[in-house]
């Protein structure tokens, strides 16, 4: 049989259920239990993909080419694994479908409610993924006691009461601590739990978020008022490095515990923590490290969740290397862009959409292309370089992309529906800007010779995934490459061999990708390109301690 573990949250958002989760399936997969994790996002979008940035933070891309939430990448860290569109459920998807059934006469002219028709929805979302499984562990985002999140608590009671023996509730609450009196206060968990039982679910564990461990008052008085038993009462403490949740976890034996309720330890008492151990212990160590300080030029400034996966690819490469990394955040608005370059080892622009602060950003590519600063430019970097290019080493003049000037004299970069080719049709209003976009994993051709090519150890053809809408312009290929531009990796799938890969091979680093390589970095397996560039940044270091 599948076990369930649905994972809640009270009191405030941003609690750390999705690392909470992650660290859980990761431990889970250490004792060989083939596990995976679905994210339940209580908002009316579709998905993520056409949410604002600075409300939403990042959209993560999943193989299949999903658009989802940012716990999404967490799971497929954490995990070592890669997901679907199907592992990221919102109100938007199941409203979409319970809408689709009811005009196709699905439900034979009955009338169609959030209870039965909307929950059984849930239910049968949730077990057609989890049937390939031996656990299956459901975050709920949100507070359990928003309006969103009704339906998807009944359902997951309702499935609680088809597999009693089958399914465990945690629950993970803030347990604030007022520092004027030197103590925790229990009423926002006891308040957080009481909507849950409101809802016909009384939480086998708790978890409470804190500043540090518990003590056995604290433990007794939430066990009294929210029956569960004492020894079901953890915390989780503030970390700085999200992946020391696994170590708090395991250390308190939640994963022992959980494994037991649900009867399965037995059969998974033993757990290979090894590379786990080996990748902590780096961290732990990494103030012996070599320092390497890297210019990351962003665009969104308010939600820090915007480029997660980027951070945590940089750390993961870092860590391998024995590098210390201190990322510099640089506002692609800031006058003194140039300024604060020179201190910096290696530059990277990430990928971001508009023409803000991307002058900015072109300022800082040609910077790094003179001096001979490592650079990698992702995405919307890849774009920007090839603009640099053509205004300052082929001086086209008015070079832009269309996205910025649509009606610049050398449009470097444009749609890619008019790089392939394609009609300008009319399209359904409703789905209009997802079509617009590519997105998710697709062949990259390397050629032979290049930097590229043994980046990726000599393979002719990798996957990596996307998620743009404008492409560099064909028409201006053949005029960068006299100018000393190479391109070395380009699209396979298409009939038009879209470019995908640039570089300069007389650089130390100077090299973009269309691509976002971060989906692809994991703990154990950081991604090549983003090791190599580090790398570079590193013999940048140790260069200046040279002269």
């Amino acid at each position: 049989m599948v076990k369930y573990v649905f994972l809640t949250g009270g009191v405030i958002s941003s609690l750390g259920k999705g690392t909470t989760a992650a660290s859980l399936g990761a431990l889970f997969i250490a004792r060989g239990i083939k596990t995976t994790s679905i994210k339940i996002d209580g908002y009316l979008n579709v998905d993520a993909g056409l949410m604002s940035p600075y409300e939403h933070g990042e959209v993560y891309v999943t193989k299949d080419g999903a658009e989802t939430d940012c716990d999404i990448g967490h799971y497929e860290r954490f995990l070592h694994t890669n997901l679907t569109q199907d592992n990221n459920l919102t109100s938007g998807k199941i409203y979409l479908k319970v809408l689709d059934k009811e005009r196709k006469g699905y439900y034979l002219g009955k009338t169609v409610q959030i209870f039965p028709h909307v929950s059984n929805e849930i239910q049968d979302w949730i077990n057609d993924i989890a049937k390939d499984f031996e656990v299956v562990i459901v975050e709920l985002g949100g507070v359990a006691g928003e309006v969103e999140s009704i339906p998807f608590l009944d359902a997951m009671r309702q499935i609680w009461l088809k597999n009693r023996s089958d399914v465990i509730f945690i629950h993970l609450a803030l347990l604030p601590f007022i520092d004027c009196l030197h103590e925790y206060k229990t009423k926002p968990v006891q308040h957080s739990v009481r909507d849950l039982l409101s809802r016909g679910i009384q939480p086998d564990i708790i978890i409470c978020r804190t500043k540090g461990p518990m003590n056995d008052n604290d433990t007794s008085k939430i066990s009294m008022f929210t029956n569960v038993d004492p020894e079901s009462i953890f915390f989780s403490q503030d970390v700085g490095f999200k992946y020391e949740v696994i170590e708090i976890i395991k250390q308190q034996g939640i994963d022992v515990q959980i494994l037991k309720k649900l009867k399965v330890f037995e059969k998974h008492s033993s757990i290979n923590f090894g590379q786990w151990e080996e990748f902590l212990q780096n961290h732990k160590n990494k103030g012996s490290f070599s320092l390497v300080r890297l210019a990351f030029i962003r665009k969104y400034l308010v939600n820090s969740d915007n480029y997660v996966s980027l951070i945590e690819a940089l750390n993961h490469s870092a860590l391998s290397l024995q590098i210390k990394l201190e990322i510099i955040m640089i506002d692609s608005d800031s006058p003194d862009i140039l300024e604060s370059l020179k201190t910096c080892h290696c530059l990277l622009i990430p990928g971001g959409w508009g023409k803000r602060g991307t002058e900015g950003m072109i300022k800082a590519i040609q910077y790094a292309r003179e001096e001979n600063i490592p650079f990698l430019g992702i995405c919307l970097g890849f774009q920007l370089a090839c603009i640099e290019y053509a205004r300052n080493v082929a001086h086209l003049e008015d070079s832009n992309s269309t996205e910025m000037e649509p009606d610049c004299k050398n449009p470097i970069v444009f749609e890619i529906k008019e790089v392939l080719g394609e009609k300008n049709e009319k399209e359904d209003f409703l789905f209009s800007m997802p079509k617009k976009i590519r997105v998710g994993a697709r062949r990259v051709g390397l050629i032979p010779g290049t930097r590229a090519f043994q980046i990726y150890n000599n393979q002719a053809s990798v996957e990596e995934r996307y998620r743009h809408r404008y492409s560099f312009n064909l028409e201006y290929k053949t005029l960068l490459e006299s100018k000393g531009l190479v391109f070395s990796g380009f699209n396979e799938e298409d009939e038009v061999k879209t470019m995908e890969v640039l570089e300069i091979l007389d650089k130390e680093f100077f090299a973009a990708v269309q691509y976002h390589p971060e989906f692809l970095s994991r703990p154990f397996q950081p991604h090549p390109l983003i090791t190599t560039f580090l790398k570079a940044g590193l013999a940048q270091k140790n260069k200046e301690l040279l002269n």
